[in-house]
Formats: structure tokens, sequence, C-alpha cells
């Protein structure tokens, strides 16, 4: 499956450049890429993700070809960013995926919208992010909350592992 790449103006906000593929009913998958990156880091990964899901891969402000305004690069802003996209494509709750910087605004994604998060994965993630009060809350309040895990990710581990489900834990 090749996915489709499209623009996107938020409202009051950027345009920014994304890949969709999969099914527009399917449970939504955010992907943030890592700084000087697009949302060509996750084409390896596209064509191995099940049908069912509706994958999308953002290329986030001031990268590829999204809009480069002067400011706003706080992780507060990029997450800004996310609902802003979400309420565009009027998804209301999604699995986030971050890589590297995107990990920092997945996280600060969860943090402001918690209630729209329907999985959180975190890929080399800065160790230095530290333990500020919010995430710890976050994970306290709201991680027990995210399982079980939507079933086609379960059916991706059955297809990468054999039969063996991963463990949720």
């Amino acid at each position: 499956m090749k996915p489709t790449l499209r623009q996107i103006q938020l409202p009051g906000r950027v345009r920014i450049e994304f890949a969709e593929q999969g099914s527009r009913t399917g449970m939504p998958v955010i992907a943030l890429h890592g700084v000087t990156d697009s949302w060509r880091s996750f084409e390896p990964v596209l064509p191995h993700l099940p049908s069912e899901l509706r994958a999308m891969a953002l290329t986030q402000r001031g990268h590829g070809d999204s809009d480069k305004p002067a400011g706003g690069y706080r992780p507060a802003d990029f997450a800004a960013d996310v609902a802003a996209f979400m309420d565009a494509m009027e998804i209301e709750r999604a699995v986030i995926v971050g890589h590297s910087m995107g990990s920092v605004n997945a996280m600060r994604f969860a943090i402001d919208h918690p209630s729209r998060v329907a999985g959180l994965l975190l890929a080399g993630t800065m160790p230095w992010f530290g333990r500020p009060p919010e995430l710890i809350a976050y994970h306290r309040d709201q991680a027990a909350a995210l399982r079980p895990r939507p079933e086609p990710l379960c059916r991706l581990d059955r297809r990468r592992r054999g039969d063996r489900l991963i463990s949720e834990d």
C-alpha cells in the first residue's frame, strides 16, 4: 500500500504536509518525526502497517514542505498543531507515535489532551526530558487506561512474531 501525500491548512496555524494510508474508518495513528526530518522518516514503516489502520505521518512545522514560521517551535506549539490537525481531520482520538523530537511533542500532546490519546508510542525519546509533574500525573491518571491496545496493533504484533501475542505489560 502506498501512502497519499496531502497538505492541510490548520485554521489559525500553519500548513502542514502529511502522508495518509489505510482505512478512513480505522483506528487513527498519527506519527511525529524527529528534528530535521519529515513524514518520510516513517516511509519504511508505513507499508508494514495493517490496512485497517488509518495511518498519518505528519511533517511538523519548520520541516520538509510544511510551513516554516519565524516562531512557535516549543513542544506546546507542536502539540497544538496535532490537536488542530485532528480537529481539521475530524479525529476524536488517535494513537500518537513519536520519534526523537516527535516523542517530546507526543508527550506534550498527551499531557495537554489526554482524552484524545488512544495510545502513546515513543521511540528514541529524550532521556533528559526529565520527570515533570504533569507527565507523572498523565502516566498515573491516563496511561493505565490506554489498555487494551487496539486490535489491529495486536494483529501486527502477531504477524511479526508468529501467533505469539507480546505482553501488554
